[in-house]
């Protein structure tokens, strides 16, 4: 009975000692599963959201006068000394250019005298051409005055939006700018033609004593360059200086061609980092249609087009602005409303299609999106996502279908 007992009782612990391994290897299985599962993905996540989408072309532009004008030696001569510096401001028949004392008078031969008449010709088209204008330019101005008129009453009424009127005031304003630079071009055109006149009655059988030929300044403006300055001997036609308005100015900025083909006449445009504490606003007038080649930075050769922009900002506020500045030009090509809108970051380009990683949960899936236009903040959705949807920004590698993700 006692061997019975003893060999029971060792069946019994080595039963109980079975058991503990059991109770560890669970243990260590459960510990190994834990160490092993896949850990949460810290992401960045975004929000479907819907609103407006303007698609701009960024480009650094610089500023230039509307109208320079060189004046040349009405005559051959002696031009005097040049007392006028690049900057000085000259006003409109008032300020003395410059003078030059003519040659010995003599009988123009027949070449002689057929080029002068040429020349009085040419003067004559010039400032035929530039009175042409004037009505055209009036007739602008007399449009834009009337659309501020109606603009003004739709305001007071509490109808029209605080932008319509302001673009049609500036848009009055850009007209009357326009109207004193077309008037500022038949003053210099007709001071051209009265210089070639003189250079015609010079050489005549009339032809009295020797005075000096004073040019005074056909418009207000300023001096940009003295081409001579000391006295001496000049040729007629040759230049002495250059002068202009510095405060009618426009905006030049090459584009690149392939961006150029979208940006239309009259389209908004927005003037950054220009040193002003404000942005200023215009539109384009003009693009050229001729392109050329430029190199860029990193030697690649480019086709690029001149974009010409007007200013429509109050002129009081970028009175500082002059000749050749720079300033960055934001150029809207397309503008839509109400579109569904997702961050651009969280898109990416696979088997031909874009997809987004739309956060489910805790867990993240890969659904095809169809896009239409975007910029570098936003893209339009118009297939696929729904508002107020969270989307990963920024997918890496590690981000995959059905990851468990924590958002940042």
């Amino acid at each position: 009975m006692t061997q019975q007992a003893d060999a029971g009782s060792a069946k019994g612990r080595r039963f109980r000692f079975n058991w503990k391994w059991v109770v560890a290897g669970l243990v260590l299985i459960a510990l190994v599963a834990v160490i092993f599962q896949p850990k949460a993905v810290a992401v960045e996540a975004g929000t479907v959201t819907r609103g407006d989408l303007a698609v701009t072309v960024a480009e650094d532009g610089r500023t230039r006068v509307k109208q320079r004008y060189t004046l040349s030696a009405p005559v051959s001569g002696v031009l005097n000394r040049v007392t006028l510096k690049e900057g000085d401001h000259v006003e409109a028949g008032r300020t003395l250019l410059f003078s030059v004392t003519p040659q010995t008078p003599s009988l123009l031969n027949t070449r002689d005298r057929a080029e002068r008449e040429a020349r009085v010709a040419v003067a004559e088209a010039r400032v035929a051409e530039a009175k042409a204008q004037i009505p055209r330019v009036r007739a602008s101005l007399g449009l834009a005055e009337t659309r501020l008129q109606r603009q003004q009453k739709l305001a007071d009424q509490g109808v029209a939006s605080p932008d319509t009127f302001d673009q049609s005031r500036a848009e009055q304003q850009l007209r009357r700018a326009e109207l004193r630079l077309a008037e500022d071009a038949v003053r210099v055109a007709e001071s051209d033609l009265r210089l070639a006149r003189a250079g015609l009655l010079l050489g005549g059988e009339t032809a009295g004593a020797l005075e000096a030929f004073e040019v005074t300044a056909p418009i207000n403006g300023e001096i940009f360059r003295v081409f001579q300055e000391s006295q001496g001997w000049i040729n007629q036609g040759e230049p002495i200086l250059e002068m202009g308005d510095s405060r009618l100015l426009e905006i030049v900025v090459d584009i690149l061609s392939k961006d150029a083909v979208n940006i239309k006449p009259g389209a908004p445009v927005r003037l950054n980092h220009w040193g002003g504490d404000e942005a200023l606003y215009g539109s384009v007038r003009l693009i050229e249609p001729s392109g050329f080649t430029k190199t860029s930075a990193l030697g690649v050769e480019e086709q690029r087009v001149n974009v010409v922009v007007d200013i429509l900002s109050d002129p009081a506020t970028w009175a500082s602005l002059r000749d050749g500045f720079r300033v960055e030009v934001d150029i809207t090509t397309w503008h839509g409303k109400d579109l569904v809108l997702v961050p651009a970051s969280s898109l990416f380009w696979l088997d031909d299609q874009w997809w987004v990683y739309r956060v489910q949960d805790e867990h993240i899936e890969r659904v095809a999106v169809s896009v239409g236009h975007r910029n570098a903040r936003f893209a339009e959705v118009k297939q696929g996502l729904a508002t107020d949807e969270r989307v990963v920004l920024f997918p890496g590698d590690e981000v995959q279908e059905g990851t468990k993700v924590t958002i940042l």
